[in-house]
């Protein structure tokens, strides 16, 4: 006797074989009870004329918690007669899980180098994302950062843009 499993997410068939003495097998009535502590479900099955037992069971989502543990009995009846010919242990399941592993985060000290870049006249203007890091302290100081950020994703010209970074650029250097 094994440890059966049941599905939380997933119709499942139980078939079985089986042989009757004494009776005609398509008489019999086949059905399949889950006991556990706080429910007992059953499911009703057909025995065709070889014997072929099938018990279709439903998913159990909403009914049994994944883990629940418990007895799984078959149960015949052949006219006056009452058969338990098999039972097991059960455990229910998840048919579908997602298990996440998550990578070790990269140091951030290893950020690539960043470069902005543009000329207006005879003056260049760059900024690195070292250069931004020294310079946070002062913009953060004079609330420049604050208003000017606001600013840059309103603007829609490219000359605006420029304009801005250079005066930023020309704040930090008093």
């Amino acid at each position: 006797m094994g440890n059966y499993i049941l599905y939380t997410d997933k119709d499942e068939l139980f078939e079985c074989k089986m042989q009757l003495a004494g009776a005609e097998i398509t008489d019999a009535e086949a059905r399949l009870v889950i006991e556990s502590t706080n429910i007992n479900l059953v499911f009703s099955g057909k025995v065709d004329s070889d014997g072929k037992c099938t018990i279709p069971i439903k998913k159990l989502s909403g009914i049994l918690k994944e883990e629940t543990q418990g007895k799984l009995k078959l149960e015949v009846i052949v006219g006056d007669f009452y058969f338990n010919p098999w039972q097991s242990d059960y455990t229910v399941e998840t048919a579908r899980k997602l298990k996440v592993d998550i990578a070790e985060q990269k140091n951030q000290s290893q950020k690539p180098k960043i470069e902005v870049s543009f000329n207006k006249g005879d003056k260049t203007a760059r900024i690195t994302n070292e250069q931004e890091k020294k310079s946070k302290k002062a913009i953060t100081q004079t609330n420049i950062k604050e208003t000017q950020k606001s600013k840059v994703h309103r603007l829609k010209n490219v000359d605006e843009i420029k304009r801005l970074i250079l005066k930023i650029l020309s704040d930090e250097t008093k």
